[in-house]
């Protein structure tokens, strides 16, 4: 366990540095700013957690379920910040002139109520099935919700800065476009783990389906 943990704790520091270097070096944002540079780097590091453990040379090598919970607690941090920091100045481009919320923030915010519901439901069932034997045709569908609401998420609240880099902080690039990426890139990787480490399960499913 100790070695997931120091992973998990030193994405969050150096995704930290970069939200930091991003947005107070570079950026307009100040010491003041520091829950809003937290926030950034919480998220951030729920992707890099996600990316480090589905990496083909570390499928032997960690825990991934610890890396799991990790991700998981970085998220709830997330979540509980994002609400803390909604009401504040952060927020104010998402608006119209006549003080709506933007069509674009709307979606981003539906998208990332959908995907935390939905990883609750995947740790509770992950919890649940643990000792028993988790189904991967279930987990995996659950699974695949909660990635593709994550990707719709990432999109909406990031995608009009990813093709003006003139505008990145510092030449930096916006944390929702090296997520994004990030996530293009585990998804298969994590779908494939899913089957590959519950294939026994699969095997057993096919010959009792050939024996009825």
């Amino acid at each position: 366990m100790k070695k997931e943990i120091l992973i998990a704790t030193g994405i969050f520091l150096v995704f930290f540095l970069y939200a930091w270097l991003r947005y107070v070096s570079f950026g307009p944002f100040s010491i003041n700013d520091c829950l809003y540079v937290l926030n950034k780097a919480f998220a951030f590091s729920v992707i890099g957690i996600m990316f480090t453990a589905y990496l083909p040379l570390a499928y032997r090598k960690l825990r991934r379920s610890i890396l799991g919970y990790a991700a998981f607690y970085f998220t709830l941090t997330h979540f509980v910040l994002s609400l803390i920091l909604l009401p504040g100045k952060y927020y104010r481009h998402f608006h119209l002139p006549d003080g709506r919320l933007c069509f674009d923030f709307k979606m981003g915010v539906i998208f990332g109520i959908i995907a935390f519901f939905v990883l609750l439901v995947v740790y509770s069932y992950f919890k649940l099935k643990k000792k028993s034997g988790v189904n991967p045709k279930i987990f995996g569908c659950l699974t695949c919700i909660y990635y593709f609401s994550l990707l719709g998420h990432i999109y909406f609240l990031g995608y009009e800065n990813w093709a003006k880099p003139a505008e990145w902080y510092g030449g930096l690039p916006p944390i929702t476009l090296i997520s994004f990426i990030l996530m293009l890139l585990f998804i298969p990787l994590g779908l494939y783990f899913i089957k590959f480490t519950h294939r026994d399960y699969l095997n057993r499913e096919a010959q009792q389906t050939d024996t009825k």
